[in-house]
């Protein structure tokens, strides 16, 4: 970085004239870079004035102002575009229509970050989404594994997993229940979590790995703590949402 000598002289100017004059003028008027002046401006403590940030010389664009010396590069009011209801070649010579074909969008052409058929992630509750063909965005694994052998899925009703593990989207693992039915036997089963959901819950983004969740199920201390901690959230879900229905009630 290219070093200034600032004498005493020039900082009691710089703290003159920064105020109220353009930078890049005091820039010029010093030889120094407009860094320069940025630097030692803001080492000092110096701001613009109001009246300077409202004036032409400020160089700013204020709503509802338009400033003279822009004036001339605006289009005035009617003004017809040199192209309009022209054809590319009455305004453009073949060589530059040949060299903008280098840079259009072919057809058929994909963005550079388009997933293949296929491609699996995983959101932050655990399940699969993945890429099918025909559909721009990611869709849930499971639901269309059932829906591709057991048509749509009717409204109010889930698709959920006979072992718990939500990376397991085998159509033998799957199957359909109203959301009614699913809160009330998630409510009487919730005392009785397998081990295996309880270790897939545990495994996270692991889930799938079916090794992985064997060996976690060998651990059943770390289990029934897991275990503990869903029922407590279960329950706390419950009682937040039986307070919220108190409260609408009372209204």
């Amino acid at each position: 970085m290219k070093k200034y000598n600032w004498t005493e002289e020039k900082i009691e100017l710089l703290k003159t004239l920064y105020p109220n004059e353009n930078s890049q003028k005091i820039a010029d008027q010093f030889g120094f870079s407009i860094y320069a002046i940025y630097r030692m401006a803001c080492s000092l403590g110096l701001k613009k004035s109001g009246e300077f940030l409202l004036s032409d010389k400020s160089g700013r664009l204020i709503k509802g102002k338009t400033r003279q010396e822009g004036v001339h590069y605006q289009f005035p009011k009617g003004h017809v575009p040199m192209n309009k209801g022209k054809k590319q070649k009455e305004f453009m010579t073949q060589e530059a229509i040949d060299k903008t074909k280098a840079t259009r969008f072919k057809k058929g052409q994909l963005p550079h970050n388009t997933k293949p058929i296929g491609y699996e992630r995983i959101d932050k509750d655990g399940y699969l989404y993945y890429k099918v063909e025909g559909k721009r965005k990611l869709v849930l694994k499971h639901r269309h594994v059932w829906e591709q052998h057991n048509g749509s899925i009717p409204k109010g009703y889930n698709i959920q997993f006979k072992d718990g593990n939500k990376h397991n989207c085998d159509i033998e693992n799957l199957y359909m229940i109203s959301r009614a039915n699913q809160m009330a036997k998630e409510n009487s089963a919730s005392k009785n979590l397998p081990d295996n959901a309880v270790a897939v819950y545990l495994a996270g983004k692991r889930g799938s790995d079916k090794v992985f969740v064997e060996q976690l199920k060998q651990y059943p201390e770390l289990i029934q703590l897991k275990r503990n901690q869903i029922l407590l959230n279960r329950k706390i879900k419950e009682q937040n949402g039986s307070n919220r229905q108190t409260k609408t009630n009372d209204r």
